[in-house]
């Protein structure tokens, strides 16, 4: 097996202070029993911060292990699928691994060697202990950081199967419901008076309409619900790394209109949310897209329709991963269960969010300094920096070339928006003890957390912190 996509070895566990090694042993202990459930998430390490259990783990610490974070019974993995009830498990066991495997070759380009290491499937108990002991940190063992890469398997696995359990594969159904809901055709609106939207024209860039109650308020819509890999994606970068806020804004539409009308349009849909939706309190929030004058006249009409104690109107920050470029009117809240037609009701309570979006035509929000392709790099380095601690190179530069395929930017603009802009997210360091200059790109965001919770060793968060701003002294 090469190695050479490994992260360097100073980063790897062997490799680190004693005190480092056993501060995080002792996160680990907290975590599997759930004494700090209380902590604020951003502030604790998860199980996709797990890097190994400790030296002497039986096969009772991984049965804990399992039903703290996956909820499994132990006695279903004991029966060893002899029952239907644990055949069942390992039946989505087995599937959340192959899904956990295919998220990590497929989306952030783990090579086969690096992921084919462990059981060619989840079928018995055997094949659960015999991954979770590849995982356990031995001191003095030769090939030590072998146990990293069974962590990632672990990890992946975990990831894959909350995001499931979760109802991530339901979502693009119902998002069409929830769109379906807002606009249909002419026909449809006449016989269902509560759709607030009427279709004109449907093509590649979405479903043109006007409103049913003005016909001078025209727009386009397009609306996207999570896939799988984008919902595991979304979980592993969320420092919380919880399935139900991976996936609480799984419903999501995007509407292009005037700002102008955008006033008139927000109200109309705050109505039909909080009255044929069933939706909660639901929030309006401002993202540089209005003026003053503007804001004040859409909470005038906001007021017309709603009673003050169903909605809130927010400025908005300026969205990071844009660099300032970001500007919207979000409709956010949360749908309720309802019986009609029993549409919402297989939904999980944590996928019911909903997001509506609101975008002037000649918006900007894609063109910025970090684009969505742009920014998708940022999430497949956080995403393997958790991993891993680190992205090689090679790999971050084909995240690169993909990202200028789709955006249309060169591949060196991309990298200095990436690394060498103020607040750069994605930091690039030498790998050490090397006789040729080598190095990893890192993300930021999780060292500095990392750091927060004392599983860095302050020297290499030293290091990591003056490449940053080396990197961002040269823009």
């Amino acid at each position: 097996m090469k190695l050479e996509a490994i992260p360097e070895k100073r980063i790897l566990p062997p490799e680190q202070g004693m005190e480092v090694t056993l501060r995080k042993y002792d996160w680990m202990l907290f975590l599997l029993k759930g004494q700090f459930d209380d902590i604020d998430p951003e502030k604790r390490p998860t199980a996709i911060d797990f890097q190994g259990l400790r030296e002497g783990s039986a096969e009772e610490d991984f049965l804990k292990w399992i039903n703290r974070e996956l909820d499994i019974d132990p006695e279903m993995i004991l029966k060893n699928g002899d029952s239907p009830e644990s055949k069942d498990v390992y039946k989505v066991l087995d599937y959340a691994y192959q899904q956990g495997k295919n998220f990590l070759k497929d989306t952030l380009k783990y090579k086969d060697e690096e992921i084919n290491i462990g059981p060619a499937s989840i079928t018995s108990k055997k094949d659960i202990f015999d991954l979770m002991k590849k995982t356990v940190l031995v001191n003095g063992q030769k090939g030590l950081s072998r146990s990293l890469l069974y962590c990632r398997l672990v990890k992946a696995t975990i990831v894959a199967y909350e995001t499931l359990k979760n109802d991530a594969e339901v979502l693009k159904e119902a998002t069409a419901v929830f769109e379906n809901s807002m606009v249909a055709p002419v026909s449809v609106v006449r016989k269902k008076e509560d759709t607030p939207l009427v279709l004109t024209k449907e093509d590649s860039e979405g479903k043109k309409f006007y409103a049913a109650s003005h016909g001078g308020l025209r727009g386009s819509i397009a609306s996207r619900g999570k896939d799988l890999e984008r919902a595991m994606l979304r979980y592993i970068t969320r420092v919380e790394a919880n399935a139900a806020t991976a996936l609480k804004d799984g419903i999501a539409s995007r509407i292009t209109i005037d700002r102008d009308k955008a006033v008139e349009l927000a109200p109309i849909l705050a109505k039909w949310l909080t009255g044929s939706m069933k939706a909660g309190f639901i929030t309006v929030e401002n993202k540089s897209f209005l003026s003053e004058e503007q804001k004040a006249k859409l909470g005038e009409y906001l007021s017309e329709v709603l009673s003050k104690n169903e909605f809130m109107m927010e400025e908005g920050d300026s969205n990071p991963t844009s660099m300032g470029d970001f500007e919207a009117l979000l409709i956010k809240g949360i749908l309720q269960p309802v019986e009609k037609d029993g549409k919402f009701i297989t939904l999980a309570q944590s996928a019911r969010q909903f997001e509506i979006q609101l975008v002037a035509p000649d918006n900007k929000n894609e063109t910025g300094k970090m684009d969505h392709y742009t920014y998708n790099v940022v999430k497949f380095v956080t995403a393997r920096t958790r991993l891993d601690g680190a992205c090689p190179e090679s790999v971050f530069l084909e995240f690169v070339k993909d990202a200028a395929k789709l955006s249309g930017k060169s591949e060196r603009t991309i990298i200095h928006n990436l690394t060498e802009t103020e607040n750069s997210p994605v930091v690039k360091v030498r790998k050490p003890g090397k006789a040729r200059q080598e190095y990893n790109y890192v993300a930021h965001s999780v060292y500095s957390r990392w750091n927060g919770f004392g599983w860095v060793d302050s020297a290499l968060f030293s290091e990591v912190e003056e490449a940053k701003n080396l990197n961002e002294g040269r823009k």
